[in-house]
This record gives structure tokens, C-alpha cells and sequence, in this order.
């Protein structure tokens, strides 16, 4: 298990999350990303992968998101001058603070409770960071 409190949480809840196909990855475009991303559980995918590709997490399907989200937030704690963890935030903050919004709904509706609480948790560790404060308390109220 790993010693930090805040990665062994993400890696528990984030254990048994199902790998979707790789055709089902990305919903359009991956800018060369499936080829880092095929056939490989988000355990797998190295943290200068996830760096070079950051970009990934915009065109991955819902699934695809819900797969590697870990694996992104778990490269931004161990890196923290990546700048992963900007493009992380930047994922999990609702368009308009509206959580329900479809794009952002077909990705938060995939996590279990478990798994919100471990995304809370990293926007609550950035909380000085990119408006990570504000889309905690508003997912928060969409955790359950």
C-alpha cells in the first residue's frame, strides 16, 4: 500500500474500476494517445506518459475519463511541478458550476461514492489551485 495517505486512497478506490475497449477510449481524436493507452489498465501507464499526454483527458469517452482519471491525479501528487494537476482541475470543474451539465454528467455519473469522495479529496489537496476549492464544495453536493 502506498504511504501517502492521499495516493493510497485514490489507488483504493480506483482498484477494481473496469478497463473499458480500446475502441470504446476515446469519443473522438486522441492525438496520438491511444497508442500510450491501448490495451493498459491506468496502473500501468507510466507518469512521463501521462505528462506527455495530458491533452488525452479532453477527447477521452466517459469510460476512457473514468479509467485514467486516477492514473492522471496520481501523476500529478508524485509531480507536482508537471502541471498535470492543472490539467486535472481543469477536467473536473463543471462547465458553469453546474455539475448536471450532460458533458460533465456522463463522466461524474460513472464514479461510485467511494471514488467522488477520492476526487474531492485531490481537488481539496490543489485547493489554492485553479478554482480546485470551488469545484470541491460543488461536488461535494453532487457526491452521493
Amino acid at each position: 500500500m502506498n504511504p501517502n495517505p492521499l495516493l493510497a486512497g485514490i489507488e483504493s478506490a480506483f482498484a477494481d474500476i473496469a478497463r473499458p475497449p480500446d475502441h470504446d477510449l476515446f469519443q473522438f481524436g486522441s492525438e496520438g494517445a491511444l497508442d500510450v493507452f491501448r490495451g493498459r489498465r491506468w496502473l500501468d501507464v507510466a507518469d512521463p506518459e501521462l505528462d506527455h499526454h495530458s491533452c488525452a483527458l479532453r477527447f477521452l469517452s466517459p469510460a476512457g475519463f473514468a479509467h485514467y482519471l486516477p492514473a492522471f491525479m496520481c501523476a500529478a501528487l508524485r509531480n507536482p511541478s508537471s502541471g498535470l494537476a492543472d490539467a486535472v482541475i481543469g477536467m473536473l470543474t463543471p462547465p458553469g458550476d453546474d455539475p448536471r451539465r450532460p458533458s460533465f454528467a456522463a463522466r461524474w455519473s460513472r464514479f461510485d461514492t467511494a471514488q467522488k469522495q477520492a476526487v474531492i479529496a485531490f481537488l481539496r489537496h490543489h485547493a489554492d489551485d485553479c478554482g480546485a476549492r470551488s469545484s470541491a464544495s460543488i461536488l461535494e453536493d453532487h457526491a452521493s
